[in-house]
Order: structure tokens, then sequence, then C-alpha cells
């Protein structure tokens, strides 16, 4: 979600991803658009602020390669927030990341099951992912937390 203001740089909106979070964690609880507006300014803030910490470490390590790596964005993470702040983030984005694979897993073993009878692929299918997510998530968490010591 992006708009144009007049200096012709991207402005960035976080507006309906903070509603949903405070739906999700207080239901009862409304916000106002001013303070909103304020919560939008404090995020982009935040986000530029890892973005250029994180370029600064890609720089150092002296990697050819234009893209932020993972490692990058958890220095800058380590390095911007408090120590338990720290920890916690690493902690979430590691719990989405493996979420996010084990579902891209899944659906390629749904797919892949398509091409046995129905009788079949049920019932492997649901061993299949039983077994495969248990698999991928080990192994997930195994390899980022070695990308996150190293």
């Amino acid at each position: 979600m992006t708009n144009k203001n007049p200096a012709g740089s991207k402005r960035f909106k976080f507006n309906e991803y903070t509603y949903q979070v405070l739906k999700q964690v207080h239901p009862g609880i409304h916000i106002s658009r001013g303070a909103l507006k304020s919560m939008n300014s404090i995020i982009t803030n935040m986000m530029v602020k890892l973005v250029q910490k994180s370029v600064k470490f890609s720089l150092r390590r002296r990697r050819k390669s234009k893209l932020l790596s993972a490692k990058d964005i958890m220095a800058a993470i380590m390095k911007t927030f408090p120590p338990h702040m720290a920890k916690l983030a690493s902690s979430e984005a590691r719990k989405a990341l493996t979420t996010y694979n084990v579902n891209k897993l899944c659906d390629a073993m749904d797919r892949t099951m398509k091409i046995f009878p129905p009788q079949m692929a049920k019932p492997a299918s649901s061993a299949a992912r039983k077994a495969r997510t248990t698999y991928a998530i080990n192994k997930l968490c195994d390899a980022m937390d070695r990308t996150m010591l190293m």
C-alpha cells in the first residue's frame, strides 16, 4: 500500500495492519484516525532505520549482491532494539518463516498427490503431510538457528 507524496518518494501506510493487530489483541478497543496516523509514522520511521542499518551491515560484509539477507536484517534488529525485544522479534520471525515454508511444502505435496487415485491419495497425503511437516519444521528451525547465530 503506497501513495505518492508531493516530494515524489513513496509513503507507506500500515494503518490497515495496525488496525488488524489491535483487533486481534484487544477486540473491544477502538483507535482514532489521529492515533493511526501517529502509529503509521512510528512504524515507517522504524522500518527506514532498520533498512538503513541493514544496508550498512551488508556493505560491511562486502557482499556483492544487492539483496539484503536475513543476517543483515537480524543484525540491524539486534542493534536497534533492546535485547529482550530483539530476541522476541527473532523468534516471531522464525515462527512466521517456518509456518510459511511448511504451508508451501504442504501445497506442493497436495499438488503431487493429485496424480494418485483418490482412494490412495487421501490417506497417503495425510500421512505424508504429518511426517513431512514434523520433519520440515525441525529442519527449518535448525537451519534458521544456524543462520541467525552466524
